[in-house]
C-alpha cells in the first residue's frame, strides 16, 4: 500500500479559536472524534488565537484532545504574537513543548513520507502596519521586513534542498494576486515570492491570513487558500474542516 497516497493531513490556517469561544461555539465539535483519530497530521498555519502566551495553553488542550499531540504542528501567525515581540519564538516553542506539540517555525516537518516547509513569511512592509502595530511588541516596518527577509531565505535554502516535492505552509500570501481586488492594505497580506516559486517549484502552498483570498496557479504552482476563520465567516465548520483534510 502507497501510505503517502492513504495519509489524511490536515492544514488549517486562521482558526481564531477564541473568536469561537466568545461566540459560545467551539468549531472543533464539527467534527467526531473518529474523524479526528483518523488525521495522520494536523498543522495550524498561523493564528491558533489572539495573544499565544495566555491563550495557547488553552486551545492547545483543545487540539490534543482530540488528535494525538505528536501528530501536531504549529505555525504561529500574527494575531499569536499579540503582547509578544517577533524574537520571542522561544516562548511559544516552549508552550507548544510543555503540550507535546510541534512548534513549525523555519521548520520541515514530515508527515507520512510529505514534505512541509514551514514559516511565518511575514510580509515586506514599506510603512503601514495596520492593527498589529500597537498589539505586537516593538513591531515597526523595519522589523517586519527583517523578518520577512529571514523566512524567504529559510525558505529558498529548504525548497532547493527538498526539491520540487515538497509542500510549503505558510500565515501569510507568497503573491498578491491571491487576494481579492478590494482587499484593504494588501502589503500587509501578501508578498511577491513568484521569482522564488519560479525557481524552486514547489508542489503545493498552502496559506491563510486573507480569509478571502483566493486559490490560483502562480508561477506553475497551486496556491490554496486554507483559511477557516471567525463565525461570521463560517456558518458551516465542518464542511470547511473536512475541506482542508488533503
Amino acid at each position: 500500500m502507497d501510505m503517502t497516497m492513504a495519509a489524511r493531513i490536515m492544514v488549517v490556517a486562521d482558526l481564531h479559536l477564541d473568536h469561537w469561544k466568545h461566540a459560545g461555539r467551539n468549531p472543533l465539535d464539527a467534527l467526531t472524534m473518529p474523524e479526528w483519530a483518523m488525521l495522520d497530521g494536523l498543522i495550524v498555519a498561523g493564528d491558533l488565537s489572539n495573544e499565544a502566551l495566555r491563550k495557547w495553553p488553552r486551545f492547545l488542550s483543545a487540539l490534543t484532545d482530540r488528535v494525538a499531540p505528536g501528530r501536531i504542528h504549529i505555525v504561529p501567525g500574527n494575531h499569536d504574537y499579540y503582547g509578544l515581540s517577533l524574537d520571542r519564538d522561544d516562548a511559544l516553542a516552549d508552550i507548544c513543548a510543555a503540550h507535546g506539540v510541534g512548534f513549525a517555525q523555519e521548520r520541515t516537518v514530515t508527515i507520512a513520507g510529505q514534505r512541509f516547509l514551514c514559516a511565518t513569511l511575514w510580509t515586506d512592509i514599506a510603512q503601514d502596519l495596520g492593527r498589529d502595530a500597537d498589539r505586537i511588541a516593538g513591531a515597526s516596518p523595519r522589523t517586519i521586513t527583517a523578518m520577512h527577509r529571514r523566512h524567504v531565505g529559510w525558505l529558498d535554502h529548504a525548497l532547493a534542498e527538498s526539491g520540487p516535492d515538497a509542500t510549503v505552509v505558510t500565515h501569510h500570501a507568497p503573491h498578491p494576486d491571491l487576494l481579492p481586488p478590494d482587499q484593504p492594505m494588501p502589503d500587509l497580506f501578501a508578498s511577491d515570492l513568484g521569482a522564488l516559486i519560479r525557481r524552486h517549484r514547489p508542489r503545493q502552498w498552502l496559506f491563510g491570513h486573507a480569509h478571502r483570498a483566493h486559490s490560483a496557479v502562480i508561477e506553475g504552482c497551486y496556491c490554496r487558500n486554507v483559511a477557516f476563520g471567525p463565525p461570521a465567516h463560517r456558518p458551516d465548520p465542518g464542511a470547511r474542516l473536512r475541506q482542508l483534510i488533503i
